[in-house]
């Protein structure tokens, strides 16, 4: 009688472990192109003002979600964040606020890419969704307080502006994520780009976003209560320590979900 083959199923202690992927040129370059691409749209309208010396209006900002959505929370954040820096340099308006746009551009990709998790064209309306709803819950709680320690526009001005034009400005062009996500889509994924190809995700928890959101909103109750007491005070600089270990947390999370720690 022949001898028939047994298959044995590899348990899951058996598989082999994928090795941490570190930093690499490709990565580099996709930061490096990210970046100047979100500079470059930044400044096609950096001449329409919605603050003086501030505040432009900001089509682009579609593109942090886009670059977390393709390419990760770590590539697609820090690309998005430098991309604001130097849109802001370009536009004559790099300010200490900038700081706050740097981590709330960094925040809207670290978003998109950990909770869309596909990139089927028919959840294409999931990345406007998921990505309005990062600029919502960050945008007007991460940056006001900080503006307004900064004393940067005077109270409650800013207030008024930002929940109204300033925030529509930068929540509406969310949106068309939808039409260039489906348009590249399948580009970047013959050029083998997709990060969830190309890297050993992992699935993280919530830890880092709700200690961002339950941190803004309660600074930014503070500083509505009472804006004067907020600005230019030990109090308010106090925030920009709070911004920075929220960043730090989500940058470590971020190389989590990379697989890269």
């Amino acid at each position: 009688m022949p001898k028939v083959a047994v298959v044995r199923r590899m348990s899951e202690k058996e598989k082999p472990i994928l090795p941490k992927r570190r930093l690499g040129a490709l990565d580099v370059t996709l930061i490096g192109m990210g970046a100047a691409i979100y500079a470059v749209c930044l400044t096609t309208t950096a001449y329409v003002m919605l603050f003086p010396g501030i505040e432009s209006l900001r089509w682009a900002n579609f593109i942090p979600a886009f670059l977390g959505l393709f390419f990760g929370p770590f590539i697609g954040g820090l690309a998005a964040g430098l991309g604001n820096v130097i849109g802001d340099l370009a536009g004559g308006i790099l300010t200490a606020g900038s700081y706050a746009g740097f981590t709330l551009n960094y925040i809207g990709a670290y978003v998109v890419a950990k909770y869309c998790k596909s990139i089927e064209k028919k959840d294409s309306w999931k990345w406007a969704v998921i990505g309005i709803a990062a600029y919502v819950l960050a945008l007007w709680p991460w940056l006001g307080p900080w503006i307004n320690f900064l004393g940067m526009v005077p109270m409650p001005l800013w207030h008024t502006l930002n929940i109204t034009l300033f925030s529509w400005a930068s929540y509406a062009p969310i949106v068309l994520i939808v039409l260039f996500g489906n348009i590249f889509r399948d580009r970047i994924l013959r050029a083998n780009l997709y990060w969830r190809q190309r890297l050993q995700v992992k699935n993280t928890g919530p830890w880092p976003l709700i200690f961002v959101v339950v941190g803004s909103v309660m600074y930014t109750l503070i500083e509505t209560y009472d804006p004067i007491a907020f600005q230019g005070t030990l109090l308010g600089g106090t925030y920009g320590i709070y911004m920075t270990i929220a960043w730090l947390w989500l940058v470590y999370d971020s190389l989590k979900m990379e697989g890269r720690i």
